[in-house]
């Protein structure tokens, strides 16, 4: 009996001992994963830093700057990066300097030549823009020019406009003013006059249509197509600005135009219909006819039209603007047209 008693007693001792131990091992594991946690995330953080600043540090030695040299990183899209660049004097005038360095995307190379405050240029293909985070706004320093995300959210809201989230980070007054590009040479215009002859598009009569844009919605086929009707009544000959992987719009032929020659081929085409989007600004000065379409939609802290209206950003531009809802698209198309003829 005696016997058996110790037994038994040893075996509980032991289950005890086991479970002790086990919870000893669980407590343990749990205050490792509990301090362990934080630590990663500390040093994956700082991981982070010091790549983004080794990033940073490879960026310069590519790309040097004078000391009486701006550097202006343009990372997004051609409004953008026009709108940058059309700071540019602006910056100098404000805030000291002698030149001005614009880095951009490849495919927007063209954009920064067109203003006399950029002094030069540098094409950045082996970074991505938007990582380079350069927040110190001096002379002889790189800056990103893009605004922060709680800026950007304003947009639209009580009739921010993009341009005074631009104002605001390059800390220029609201009195100064900001410059426009240079005009088309007629170097430019021949090369597009014999462009447009070749593809068989007749000079003043045809009407470019950029129904697409990278920010705003797309307005529905139903209304490019009528649009594009009504033009061809009235004798216009209607082109579809096409990119790769688009097609035009029903009715009307494809045309591929450089961004480079797009200012020159306005001109000679002599109108352009096109969906809000970054083309607008670098055709809003041009001398041709250009009608500037606005999805009725609200984006980021209000409407579309109130926070991207071009002749905000560009006073001196002669753009025609249409807000389009769902339920007045025919009489928009009527605008239009209405319009175009009172200019004949």
């Amino acid at each position: 009996m005696g016997e058996g008693l110790s037994r038994s007693w040893g075996v509980v001792v032991h289950h005890l001992r086991v479970e002790s131990i086990t919870m000893g091992i669980r407590n343990r594991l749990h205050y490792f994963f509990r301090v362990a946690k934080p630590l990663f995330e500390l040093v994956q953080g700082r991981s982070y830093y010091f790549e983004e600043e080794a990033r940073k540090l490879r960026f310069e030695r590519a790309y040097p700057l004078q000391e009486d040299e701006w550097g202006l990183i343009c990372p997004h899209s051609i409004g953008d990066t026009y709108i940058v660049c059309s700071f540019a004097e602006a910056i100098l005038k404000k805030h000291g300097g002698k030149r001005v360095t614009a880095f951009v995307k490849p495919q927007y190379q063209s954009v920064p030549s067109l203003f006399p405050g950029v002094s030069r240029f540098a094409v950045v293909d082996d970074y991505d823009l938007m990582c380079l985070s350069f927040n110190e706004f001096r002379v002889g320093r790189y800056f990103l020019g893009f605004p922060s995300s709680n800026a950007i959210a304003m947009i639209g809201f009580k009739g921010v406009n993009v341009i005074d989230c631009y104002r605001a980070l390059f800390r220029i007054p609201w009195d100064y003013p900001i410059s426009v590009p240079r005009p088309v040479t007629e170097e430019e215009l021949d090369i597009a006059r014999e462009s447009l002859s070749q593809n068989g598009f007749p000079e003043g009569a045809t009407v470019i249509l950029v129904p697409d844009a990278n920010t705003s919605p797309k307005l529905s086929p139903a209304f490019w197509e009528l649009l594009a009707t009504q033009l061809k009544r009235r004798g216009y000959f209607p082109v579809t600005n096409v990119r790769p992987g688009t097609k035009p719009i029903p009715g009307t032929f494809p045309g591929e135009f450089p961004l480079h020659q797009i200012r020159s081929t306005a001109e000679v085409a002599g109108w352009v219909i096109s969906l809000r989007n970054g083309l607008c600004e670098l055709l809003a000065t041009c001398r041709s006819r250009i009608s500037v379409l606005y999805p009725s939609i609200s984006l980021f802290g209000g409407p579309l039209f109130s926070g991207y209206s071009l002749k905000a950003i560009i006073p001196s531009t002669k753009a025609e603007e249409y807000e389009v809802g769902r339920d007045d698209e025919e009489k928009v198309i009527h605008q239009i047209i209405e319009s175009a003829l009172t200019c004949l």
